[in-house]
């Protein structure tokens, strides 16, 4: 009786030492399991705040890039014709690159619409539509430029707006625009 007894003991003791052990466990497994998240939501604030960045630095490049070409946010002249411009601006964080849609517009005669890399200025995509009082507006030139090669000539402005928005995907940069005025 007294081995029994002993047995016993020896077997609660050995119980309880392994409830305490399987507590001490999930303790730790759950202290990691919060510093895990904690790791990740770091993580993510650090690509969110990452992001940011990056497209701050793009809006800057662009205005840099819309400046270079000789344009400034409104009116411009070039060889004494008055147009406006404007642009937006893009970071895709897909592609890692900084795209500017420049948009350059007589509201009665045409409109340009130019897709480039903010910071290599590679043009990948060119739109000049003809808008003359007497007709429809026509298509003069659309270009698509695809960074693999094999530049094409597009038939409407649907089809160049769908190549321009593969890059311009995603969140929005900056767009500067003035109002449609004569």
């Amino acid at each position: 009786m007294r081995i029994m007894a002993a047995a016993i003991v020896i077997l609660v003791a050995g119980v309880l030492a392994m409830g305490w052990q399987l507590r001490s466990v999930i303790n730790t497994d759950h202290q990691l399991s919060q510093e895990l998240y904690d790791l990740r939501s770091q993580q993510a604030d650090k690509a969110q705040v990452d992001e940011l960045r990056f497209q701050r630095e793009c809006d800057s490049q662009s205005l840099a890039a819309f400046s270079h070409a000789g344009y400034k946010i409104g009116k411009n002249e070039k060889s004494g014709t008055v147009f406006n411009a404007d642009y937006e601006s893009h970071y895709n964080r897909k592609l890692g690159q900084c795209f500017i849609l420049s948009h350059e517009y007589q509201l009665t005669k045409y409109t340009t619409d130019f897709l480039h890399d903010a910071y290599s200025r590679r043009e990948y995509a060119e739109l000049f539509v003809m808008s003359l009082e007497s007709s429809a507006p026509q298509i003069a030139t659309c270009v698509l430029r695809p960074p693999q090669g094999g530049e094409r000539t597009c038939e409407s402005k649907a089809e160049f707006e769908s190549f321009v928005s593969q890059y311009m995907e995603g969140t929005p940069g900056v767009h500067y625009a003035i109002p449609n005025t004569r």
